[in-house]
């Protein structure tokens, strides 16, 4: 979804660490590219962060499953013609359409002043309005 932002947005460019992979493993290259990454690298990173490999190996066998199923292809963008799925350009394209009064109590949050405990307060009063609108 962010890599989809930089089409979207004009003011929005995506970087990337420049990776190699050799041997089943992944090596960091400290050099910063143009361009979204083509694949996550979470689970190496999480592997050289010293993560258990019991956390490594289920996270796999989740990336998995996700892959298998296609979960992200909703998000995928072919570069081919650009096309980006029609549910995440309306999460970004009509936000700042929409005549709500939830939006408009957001716009006029003014976050700068706020406590931690206001904005859970402010949380709880947003969810409570959604729970009334269902």
């Amino acid at each position: 979804e962010l890599i989809e932002l930089s089409l979207l947005l004009p003011g929005v460019k995506n970087y990337n660490v420049a990776v190699r992979e050799w041997n089943d493993e992944v090596v960091f290259l400290h050099q910063i590219v143009p361009g979204g990454a083509d694949k996550s690298y979470g689970i190496h990173v999480a592997q050289i962060a010293g993560l258990p490999k019991e956390v490594l190996k289920r996270a796999k066998e989740i990336l998995f499953e996700l892959e298998k199923n296609n979960i992200n292809e909703s998000a995928k963008i072919s570069t081919e013609n650009k096309n980006i799925s029609k549910e995440q350009m309306d999460l970004f394209l009509n936000m700042a359409d929409i005549n709500n009064p939830m939006i408009e109590k957001i716009k006029n949050l003014d976050i700068k002043n706020l406590t931690p405990l206001d904005a859970l307060n402010f949380l709880s009063l947003l969810q409570d309005d959604l729970k009334d609108k269902q």
